[in-house]
């Protein structure tokens, strides 16, 4: 059986003042999404992550580490198989919107 191929790394692309620059504006775009509904912030919060995490990569590479931890971060809360009540989703959009 073939084996797969990892996928190459991606070496940093963009220079440390711009990535400076990009990420505090993320910061400050992700202020506006605490205290929001998850409901209603999903959305802008799927975005604001696919945009930073772009950004994470273009400026420390990836694999990096600074790229885990910011996948570790999305994924905060807690899951349960059979789903999660709305509370729970909003505690994790919380826990979510706070890690990152």
């Amino acid at each position: 059986m073939p084996q797969r191929k990892a996928a190459p790394a991606k070496a940093p692309s963009i220079q440390p003042d711009r990535a400076l620059k990009a990420l505090t504006q993320q910061l400050e775009a992700l202020q506006k999404l605490k205290g929001g509904k998850c409901q209603e912030a999903e959305p802008e919060k799927a975005q604001w992550e696919h945009f930073t995490q772009n950004i994470i990569e273009a400026a420390f590479g990836d694999p990096s580490s600074e790229l885990s931890r910011f996948h570790q971060a999305r994924c905060a809360g807690s899951y349960n198989v059979m789903g999660i009540s709305l509370q729970q989703q909003q505690r994790n959009f919380d826990l979510q919107v706070q890690e990152c």
